[in-house]
């Protein structure tokens, strides 16, 4: 009898120590996919811009001049961006909370780290970031540039879980890193700063300018009635002058205008006392509860919204009492109506801004 209980302890050890290496090994590797990228590179750098796009770019934008947008530099940003090596055990990549389909946002309150973990906040839209003159970056503003940003997913224990100079070793391991870097950087050499540089150069590159409200802009549409009474509403309701006083942008400023707008620090209920906002990285009292807004294109793919993620749509928002401000219903259908006019659904279908992984 003893004899028997041995043989099953012994063989339920030897089960034990197979399926903990069966779960180390059934992580996926990240060279069993490779990137399909065409041989001349996709245009980045020198778009064509419609004139209020580029009277944006010439006075808002942060791209800094030690990191200038490249073809060949945005594209191996997009790779970088799609590629699930940055994570710890191959299973998150950047676009996993910031997918394209849902206006580079995540369409989950929190989002999902590379071990199930759960983060903080909401996963904020990264379309038109590169027209925040501040640069800071995050909810609470505690990265002062995109480059430094980009990089604090990649190691934070809950996102992705990376070591800096393991990742450098992995991906000096793949068979197209080195040719990638060589023609972004002059060299194959692959550095923490050369990867921050060229995801940095991508994420720029996420510009939305083919929206019904540039078409408006352009002259080439017109709004409805109920979309104009929503651009006057934005623009004028309510004791603070319109939601130009939170969000910025105004019908003079056509260049900053639903581009800048949402890029600016505002304050929102502190149902959350957990969460003090930009006050974690100033300690300055007058930053309590306060946080940078997401910009507002593409604004109804991106919910749910606020940086706990807890209103779910636009119009759950609009009836909100920090939203609100007394309006009517037929008030907050015309609001949402021009804030639809937001969405430029171009971007989400570009090849050049998509995944680019295949099965090898």
């Amino acid at each position: 009898m003893m004899y028997r209980l041995i043989i099953v302890l012994v063989g339920m050890l030897l089960l034990m120590q197979y399926s903990c290496r069966v779960d180390k090994n059934d992580i996926p590797s990240p060279r069993m996919l490779v990137p399909i990228l065409p041989t001349v590179p996709f245009e980045y750098a020198n778009i064509n811009y419609p004139s209020h796009i580029q009277q944006a770019i010439s006075s808002l934008d942060n791209t800094p001049t030690s990191n200038p947008i490249t073809n060949h530099g945005a594209t191996l940003g997009r790779v970088l961006f799609y590629d699930k090596a940055l994570s710890e055990n191959n299973q998150i990549s950047c676009s996993s909370c910031h997918k394209a389909s849902e206006g580079f946002a995540d369409a989950r309150a929190k989002s999902e780290g590379f071990l199930k973990g759960v983060t903080r906040r909401n996963s904020m839209s990264i379309l038109n970031i590169r027209f925040y003159k501040r640069g800071k970056m995050f909810w609470d503003e505690r990265a002062n540039t995109l480059e430094e940003q980009v990089l604090l997913p990649i190691q934070d224990h809950i996102e992705m879980g990376m070591d800096l100079d393991s990742l450098v070793n992995r991906l000096e391991q793949t068979t197209y890193y080195a040719q990638l870097f060589e023609k972004a950087f002059g060299s194959s050499v692959i550095t923490t700063e050369r990867i921050a540089k060229s995801l940095a150069q991508f994420i720029r590159t996420l510009v939305t300018y083919e929206s019904k409200f540039d078409k408006v802009i352009e002259g080439s549409a017109t709004f409805s009635a109920q979309e104009q009474q929503g651009q006057t509403i934005y623009n004028t309701f309510g004791s603070q002058q319109g939601c130009v006083s939170c969000h910025g942008g105004d019908l003079i400023d056509q260049a900053s205008y639903n581009l800048q707008i949402g890029q600016i620090p505002s304050f929102v209920n502190d149902e959350d006392r957990n969460d003090l906002g930009i006050y974690e990285a100033t300690q300055m009292p007058s930053d309590s509860f306060r946080f940078k807004v997401s910009s507002l294109r593409n604004i109804e793919q991106t919910a749910p919204y606020m940086h706990d993620g807890s209103v779910d749509n636009l119009t759950d928002l609009f009836h909100s009492s920090h939203h609100n401000f007394g309006m009517t219903a037929a008030e907050v259908a015309a609001l949402v109506a021009f804030l639809k006019t937001l969405t430029d659904h171009e971007i989400i279908k570009k090849e050049k801004f998509l995944d680019p992984f295949v099965e090898q």
